[in-house]
């Protein structure tokens, strides 16, 4: 009786727990559904599927939502769901602590796993992607974010090693949201990140000595021409809205709020933004490092001095914290030339410039490194921060649920048996043929006790699981809608790092390495023959 009291009092608190959680029942329900399957070995999430299953089933949900058609925010989120599938699949068939080794180490066998991945579940989604940013933009074409989002996913949804776009209209694309966006350089750079690759390559020769191999003039110059086009524009901003968006879509399909979460997080909505920053200043490096083995100092100062303007464009407050430490990289980068020039013709600048460009070099480095440490703080303070989950809940709660499900049926049986031996009791049976039944009797009994005691722990500690999830959920559903809380919390630590004497002195020793590197990286560019 004590038992069934306190089996009863613990479903009370459950049930009040489960009824004030926002993902409810169905939560519940999922959970029990998700440890069945993987007692059965079966996958227990969309993410874990094939790339061409999770591809049909995201097709067969945009195909159910009339939001898709109808809600810009939504037909963008399913658009994002369409750019690559998730890998919970590689996880599932990891067969030992190697593969998870090689997993995190991204070994090239789980790199082409994955490029293969990706190319199966494109062929399949890639044109009902595009399709839905198509119908982001005309549902609302006066969102400048819906035309930057439309503008990333056109280079989402193709190969990098491939020179042409899937689509023949990217040029217009980019152009009509432009003429939305005007302000926005992105457009054209994205073009003209386009045409650099279809007209140019980077060629070293036996001394390690870059030239730029232009392979087709007339596409070349309208990389420049786009190039030239965007450096006019006050900033370069793509956008924060690809999570949020996602979010949108995925609230209202069938998948279970857990799952909601792991597949907006799954959406990689700085890789784009990441290429488009890389490229972009690869490309200005390779002219750069290309005119400087020539001697061309001209064209080096003018390169680097885009260098600085594209850093100035990336100023603004609504870029993610990925964004931001480009805009060091390519203020480092841009002075970094510069002084080699002056290294090399000191008389390309005047004595008030030369002093400029040393002082600007030094206070950059100086901003970088601040940047980066705050950075690297940030990151150590969310790694150390304590799970919100209890471990020994999330242990208790996994063995009682299991063995719940496999003692049950068990428990079933001993129920049946022990129901048939009471009905074919018989005194006159054997003494051998009573002792198996009693030990039956016994086997039996045990056997439900050992479900109740299972149930009581699951009953005990599932609340206090359900209570950690949420509290996660809050935390994760709080960075999908504001993806710039991390940048925001990076400007507070460089804050200290500021007011840290030590810190700064070990960076100025730091400052002083590297431009001796960038000295002797001009010697030796000096004393090369063209």
């Amino acid at each position: 009786m004590l038992l069934i009291l306190v089996l009863s009092v613990l479903c009370l608190r459950l049930i009040v727990v489960v009824s004030c959680s926002p993902s409810g029942w169905r939560s519940l329900q999922n959970d029990w559904e998700d440890r069945t399957l993987r007692l059965l070995g079966k996958t227990t999430s969309i993410g874990e599927e094939p790339p061409p299953v999770q591809a049909e089933y995201w097709l067969s949900q945009i195909n159910k939502i009339p939001a898709t058609q109808t809600n810009p925010q939504v037909a963008l989120g399913a658009a994002w769901m369409l750019t690559e599938p998730q890998y919970g699949f590689l996880e599932r068939n990891k067969k030992s602590s190697q593969d998870l080794l090689e997993l995190v180490e991204r070994s090239e066998k789980i790199l082409e796993t994955i490029d293969q991945s990706q190319e199966e579940y494109q062929t399949i989604c890639r044109d009902a992607c595009l399709k839905q940013a198509a119908i982001t933009t005309s549902l609302n074409p006066e969102n400048v974010d819906f035309w930057r989002q439309r503008a990333l996913l056109l280079f989402m949804v193709r190969d990098d090693s491939e020179l042409e776009l899937h689509t023949e209209d990217w040029l217009q694309v980019l152009e009509e949201g432009a003429a939305h966006d005007p302000e926005n350089s992105l457009y054209d750079y994205l073009a003209a990140i386009q045409f650099y690759q279809q007209s140019a390559e980077p060629v070293w020769d036996e001394e390690d000595r870059l030239t730029l191999k232009i392979t087709n003039p007339l596409v070349y110059e309208q990389a420049e021409q786009r190039l030239r086009t965007g450096l006019k524009k006050p900033t370069l901003n793509v956008g924060t809205i690809t999570w949020s968006t996602t979010l949108e879509f995925l609230i209202r399909t069938s998948l279970p709020l857990e799952d909601q979460f792991k597949a907006a997080v799954s959406r990689n909505g700085t890789f784009p933004a990441l290429i488009i920053a890389s490229k972009l200043q690869r490309w200005l490096i390779y002219a750069c490092e290309s005119n400087l083995s020539q001697k061309k100092y001209s064209a080096v100062i003018r390169n680097a001095r885009q260098e600085l303007r594209i850093a100035d464009q990336l100023a603004g407050e609504n870029n993610l914290y990925e964004l931001t430490y480009f805009k060091y990289s390519f203020r480092t980068s841009g002075l970094g030339h510069l002084f080699q020039v002056l290294q090399l013709q000191p008389d390309s600048f005047t004595p008030a410039e030369t002093v400029e460009i040393e002082q600007d070099l030094h206070q950059a480095w100086l901003r970088r490194n601040i940047f980066m440490e705050a950075l690297d703080r940030y990151h150590a303070q969310q790694d150390a921060q304590p799970s919100p989950e209890t471990p020994l809940a999330v242990m208790l709660t996994f063995v009682s649920q299991t063995g719940t499900l496999i003692l049950l049926p068990f428990c079933l049986i001993a129920v049946l048996t022990l129901w048939m031996l009471k009905k074919y009791e018989n005194p006159s049976l054997s003494r051998t043929r009573r002792f198996f039944m009693q030990t039956g009797r016994w086997g039996a009994k045990l056997c439900l006790v050992a479900v109740l005691l299972s149930l009581s722990v699951y009953l005990a500690v599932a609340p206090t699981v359900i209570t950690a999830q949420n509290r996660k959920n809050e935390k994760e559903t709080e960075w999908l809608m504001n993806p710039l809380h991390p940048l925001q919390k990076v400007e507070q630590i460089k804050a200290e790092i500021k007011s840290t004497p030590s810190i700064i002195q070990s960076f100025e020793e730091r400052i002083k390495e590297i431009q001796e590197r960038l000295i002797e990286e001009a010697d030796r560019v000096g004393n090369r023959e063209i």
